[in-house]
């Protein structure tokens, strides 16, 4: 292991540690003689430096003097040959390597590679150059360490102002490259698909510590994190352990997501024990965390967009309007650090960069939700199908799902359809898949989950379970975003660009009667009711705005499953109970609002059984404590307050009107809703009592 220099996608000079493993083109190796402090340096204290008279190999937290500094590293490690007479770092460190002449690192670990480290020992006997030792020579990189310990810090944080406050603090000092990363560890989204479940990893790291898991490890645990930390304590940890830096747990994580197929399991047990045996017993429960999607930090997204805008100067709206268009945080970090203090650049939609999609809050009834938007609005049948995004441009058509998960693949029929049937060669439109029999009604949507993220035996699903697109959104034709565009107008483009593709079903009513009229239909039809959308709304991906509104037959909530009880009776060795939760807005956090036993088939509740027991992380009595990963729809009577939930209210008279599986916690409905709905039902419980 040497300290190599990347070169980034803005050419700024990367350093880190690196192996030769053949694939890494180098700038150069960084190397500088340690101790040689200076009285002048940028900020007038003590530096490193290799001799030339610009270089301040700084760990420093300004990242303009650890980008010169690392520039400056590359210039005087590997720049020509010859001697630079400004330079006096010693020429065996430079000019004794193939790479310090600009080749790239070779495949043979025995060639370039033993010739630098040799001529590098060479010139610094007396260094450290192991791996991570020699990393402070070129000043600070982030790394978990760091950052295990701002989420500890985060966790025992209440002020919404505090939490963005820190969170700021932290990223304002980190490089674009790291930023990245570390927005996605602090939202529970490292690795991009690099999640496992708690009973893979658990056994990895029982085989880590070599000993069974004393009861005690659970016993006084809150959640899968803190067991894991509990746990690893009782490993001893060398107290010189190496801190890994952000990009190469980023790296760790997103190896798990690709080890895929035969021997995938052994593959990602191998990954796991590697990385978790590098781990502190801090880091490694925050790394846990992320992998089974459990942070809870208190840094949810909004906080994330608090801190993004304290780090862009202030301006609130415009880091939302970026993060609603870019659609990852991460990237949006990462223009908030490159123009830090000014204006952000504008950010605009682009074709197969999808965007979270617009959400709707619920009305009462369709008079209410008219009444909302003065009249002025379009009623549309809302069908019990899967929302798709679709971006088509000359013959290129992918389809992505509401999780902006890339569902091309899985359904070819209907990138065929969209390929025929467009009248425009490039759109970005949003619709509803639904499944359909062969008369073409309408199938309940756990049919259509059979068709989602399948990639093999298409053929026969396509027979078993057809499947049809309408349309109801135009975000952008041709070059032209339409986002910013009222919905009417939007509504007009779409029906220039649809060709033969069918609409979902829609009137923009002249009065209150017309437009109940229309929604009974849409009941007796079997659907769930209906969409009113204000003609002159906006689409705000990613906001769950006023500018839509969704009435339907029974009050319903998007809820995640946090824990379920185990069964008796006729449901004994099921897991019949669910815990249910509700996400809050403020702080991201799940917080239970009630039970419940009812809604699903037998069947069902043996596959969602199988699917618990995959995610559970401990046990106390009969309830087993499950990973957050399951979105059910919830019909419940009314909301009561109540003393035992931290949220203040339970669902009354609850049942599983379906599983909602393409959508994410994230997707959850709030406790804030779940407020709003218990307000507007005692004003009209005093309304009732008025009138008697």
């Amino acid at each position: 292991m040497v300290i190599i220099v990347r070169p980034t996608p803005k050419g700024v000079a990367r350093v880190s540690e690196g192996k030769a493993n053949g694939n890494v083109p180098l700038l150069g190796i960084a190397a500088a003689r340690p101790g040689a402090h200076s009285r002048t340096t940028p900020h007038g204290r003590g530096g490193r430096s290799c001799g030339h008279g610009s270089c301040w190999l700084s760990p420093w937290r300004s990242p303009q003097s650890r980008r010169r500094a690392r520039a400056c590293a590359c210039r005087c490690a590997a720049a020509s040959s010859s001697r630079s007479p400004t330079c006096r770092a010693p020429r065996s460190a430079r000019s004794s390597s193939p790479v310090a002449r600009g080749s790239p690192a070779g495949s043979s670990a025995a060639g370039p590679w033993a010739t630098v480290t040799a001529a590098l020992r060479s010139a610094w006997p007396d260094t450290d150059l192991t791996a991570g030792a020699a990393a402070p020579l070129l000043g600070r990189v982030a790394t978990l360490r760091e950052l295990a310990a701002v989420c500890e810090q985060l966790a025992r944080t209440r002020s919404r102002r505090d939490l963005a406050r820190q969170v700021a603090d932290f990223l304002g000092g980190l490089e674009a490259e790291e930023v990245r990363p570390a927005v996605r560890f602090l939202l529970g989204q490292a690795g991009r698909g690099g999640a496992v479940s708690g009973q893979t990893l658990w056994p990895v790291l029982l085989r880590l510590v070599g000993a069974a898991a004393p009861a005690d490890v659970w016993a006084g645990a809150v959640d899968f994190g803190e067991a894991v930390e509990r746990l690893l304590a009782r490993r001893e940890t060398p107290a010189d352990l190496p801190a890994l830096g952000l990009l190469d747990v980023e790296e760790r994580v997103r190896a798990l997501a690709g080890a895929r197929g035969a021997g995938s399991r052994a593959e990602k047990e191998r990954l796991l024990a590697d990385l978790f045996a590098r781990l502190t017993p801090l880091e490694a429960k925050y790394v846990a965390k992320n992998l089974i999607r459990e942070m809870r930090t208190g840094a949810a997204e909004g906080v994330l967009l608090d801190a993004l805008a304290l780090v862009a100067g202030g301006d609130r709206a415009a880091v939302a309007r970026a993060h609603m268009l870019e659609g990852d945080l991460g990237e949006v970090a990462a223009l908030a650090l490159a123009h830090r203090g000014g204006p952000l650049p504008a950010s605009a939609l682009a074709y197969f960069r999808p965007l979270r999609p617009m959400l709707a809050h619920t009305a009462e009834s369709v008079g209410d939700a008219l009444a909302a938007f003065g009249g002025r609005a379009g009623v549309e049948w809302k069908l019990d199908g899967a929302r798709v995004q679709v971006h088509r441009r000359g013959d290129e058509c992918r389809l992505y799902s509401r999780r902006l998960q890339d569902l091309t693949a899985s359904l070819p029929d209907v990138v065929a359809a969209l390929t025929r049937g467009l009248a425009a060669p490039a759109a970005i439109l949003e619709g509803e898949v639904i499944a359909v029999d062969a008369a073409c009604r309408a199938l309940p949507f756990q049919e259509l989950m059979r068709r989602f993220q399948r990639i093999r035996d298409i053929g026969r699903l396509e027979r078993e379970v057809p499947v049809r697109l309408y349309l109801f959104d135009a975000l952008q034709t041709s070059e032209e975003s339409l986002i910013d565009r009222p919905y009417g107008e939007r509504w007009a483009a779409l029906e220039r660009v649809r060709g033969t593709l069918p609409t979902a079903a829609r009137v923009v009513p002249a009065s209150a009667a017309e437009a109940e009229a229309f929604a009974a239909a849409a009941l007796a039809d079997g659907f769930e009711g209906v969409m009113v959308k204000g003609l002159d709304a906006r689409y705000t991906p990613g906001v769950r705005g006023r500018g839509w509104l969704k009435v339907k037959r029974a009050t319903t909530v998007d809820l995640v499953i946090i824990a379920a009880d185990r069964g008796y009776g006729r449901r004994h060795g099921w897991l019949s109970n669910y815990h249910l939760a509700a996400r809050d807005a403020d702080t991201g956090r799940l917080e239970p609002v009630g039970k419940t036993f009812k809604g699903l088939t037998d069947a069902e509740f043996r596959a969602m059984t199988d699917r618990l027991l995959a995610l559970a992380i401990r046990e106390t009595g009969p309830t087993v404590h499950v990973e957050p990963r399951i979105v059910v729809e919830v019909l419940f009577t009314d909301l009561q307050r109540s003393p035992t939930y931290p949220a203040g209210l339970a669902l009354r008279f609850a049942r599983v009107a379906r599983i909602r599986d393409d959508k994410t916690p994230a997707d959850a409905d709030t406790v804030q809703h779940l407020h709003a709905l218990f307000a507007r039902q005692q004003a009209r419980a005093a309304g009732r009592e008025g009138e008697a």
